[in-house]
């Protein structure tokens, strides 16, 4: 405890040397209580002042000389405003900034090792050059700079003890990341004292790293006090190739789905009313969700298409996934069909899946089940051209503007040319599209400049789409001038 802290509470009849007494004493006729004050304040603005600090016995080493050349004042003024403001410009231009050799301005520094993004993290590691890394290595806080969030962190115990929800969920599924075995151990050891809401969070995890060790713990969950907990483990138990619940679904989908090759025809059939409570145990779900287009016994039959790989409806002699997939379409349950198989696909990570998925829905036009527009996440999946390819295909104006806002950036040279001329009309129905072209679009495709009216001087419907073409312009002008900056050459 300081002497001026004793003091204070102690009382004024109890003094002490302080760093600031030299000072105050200077001062004749102050009343103790008053030079006690005095002197916290003086010792305050000393500390502030840096007049007191810890001893070093050696000085910090120097950073290493720099290879990369640092951003021009231009780029670093951008980069400075991206960094607090705007994340989807920001990503681009790291990437160009790496790309060409360019690290950033050593003021932009502690204003990048703040940030807490994993994905920019990723970004910015390759443009701190090694200012950055000195710096980062001198607070644990920037530590990730140099690696070290990679596993898991040294005071990990200290941190899970205590941690609140958040940050222990945080830190379990870190955990999983890194050491599913160990994960598992601690989630043995702390269960039972865990509330249902963290129980629950802790089963999510389990995705992470999931195996076959996973197998007897997660059988444990199938008897815990909270249903959700119970429906999670089971859930993930269908992904545990071999186990008892996995092998039970199988069982049922085969028992009520069947491909046909050699007439090229789905054979399905319902499950029975009322739902065998076995079923319930296995972690399916009883009701729909509200907006599902589907019946109760539909939803029942989707999530056990979803429950098993799409794979299982391939027997040795099967036609190509496409026809596979496409035979779907015309069935009576096809909704059911196309909504399980997209979801088995997602989940089982089955990627040649994915291209005949989206092209059944594109043809079928029924809403997903359990996703509003079942392309958009496919979207996600595919490679930019493979989606442009397909984007070409829609008539429909409004499904292409939808489809556009999930679409893997830049956009391919035919599609953005395609978005460039609907803006170019002043197509009033492309206006919502307009922020996110101004960010999709090939920099090397963004005109120079675009005509633009005054807003006062257009009808009132286009004064609000002349508005969103100068935010257009004012981004693209940025993006063109990002990306002059950071050529390969100096």
């Amino acid at each position: 405890m300081s002497e001026l802290l004793r003091e204070a509470i102690l009382g004024t009849a109890h003094t002490g040397a302080r760093a600031a007494d030299g000072l105050v004493s200077k001062l004749e006729g102050l009343e103790r209580e008053r030079a006690l004050l005095l002197s916290a304040a003086t010792e305050a603005l000393l500390r502030r002042a840096a007049r007191v600090l810890p001893l070093r016995r050696s000085q910090l080493p120097s950073a290493e000389p720099e290879t990369l050349r640092v951003s021009s004042p231009r780029l670093t003024a951008a980069v400075r405003t991206l960094l607090e403001q705007d994340e989807d410009l920001l990503e681009e231009t790291l990437v160009r900034m790496a790309r060409a050799g360019v690290r950033l301005a050593p003021e932009l520094l502690p204003l990048a090792l703040d940030q807490t993004a994993p994905a920019l993290r990723v970004l910015l590691r390759p443009v701190l050059g090694q200012r950055g890394a000195w710096l980062a290595a001198q607070r644990q806080q920037w530590a990730w700079a140099l690696g070290a969030e990679q596993g898991v962190p040294h005071d990990f115990e200290s941190r899970w003890s205590d941690g609140n929800a958040a940050e222990r969920k945080q830190l379990f599924a870190l955990l999983r990341q890194h050491d599913p075995a160990r994960a598992r151990a601690l989630a043995e050891e702390t269960w039972k004292h865990e509330r249902a809401e963290q129980r629950s969070a802790f089963a999510e995890a389990f995705s992470i790293g999931l195996s076959p060790d996973d197998q007897a713990f997660l059988n444990g969950l199938l008897a815990d006090r909270s249903a959700l907990v119970q429906r999670t483990a089971a859930r993930l138990l269908w992904r545990v190739p071999g186990s008892e619940v996995a092998e039970r679904m199988l069982a049922r989908a085969r028992a009520h789905v069947r491909f046909a090759p050699e007439q090229g025809i789905w054979q399905v059939s319902l499950p029975p009313e009322p739902l065998d409570a076995s079923w319930l145990r296995d972690g399916i779900t009883e009701k729909p969700p509200e907006a599902s287009p589907l019946g109760q016994r539909q939803w029942w039959l989707q999530q056990l298409i979803a429950a098993v790989p799409c794979a299982t409806w391939l027997p040795s002699t099967a036609p190509e996934r496409e026809q596979l997939v496409a035979a779907a379409v015309g069935q009576e349950f096809a909704g059911a069909l196309l909504d399980g198989l997209t979801r088995a696909a997602l989940q089982y990570d089955e990627r040649s899946w994915f291209a005949p998925l989206w092209d059944a829905w594109a043809r079928s036009e029924l809403p997903g089940a359990t996703v509003p527009e079942p392309r958009n996440l496919l979207s996600r999946k595919l490679s930019a051209q493979e989606v442009a390819v397909r984007a070409a295909r829609l008539v429909s104006e409004d499904k292409l503007r939808v489809l556009l806002q999930h679409l893997p950036r830049p956009w391919p040279e035919e599609l953005a040319l395609r978005v460039l001329a609907a803006i170019s009309d002043l197509r009033l129905s492309f206006r919502e599209i307009i922020p996110v072209a101004a960010l999709a679009i090939p920099v090397a495709l963004l005109p120079e400049a675009l005509p633009l009216p005054e807003p006062n001087q257009v009808e009132y419907p286009l004064r609000a789409f002349v508005r969103a073409l100068a935010d257009f312009q004012e981004v693209t002008a940025l993006r063109r001038s990002i990306a002059a900056e950071t050529t390969a050459d100096d």
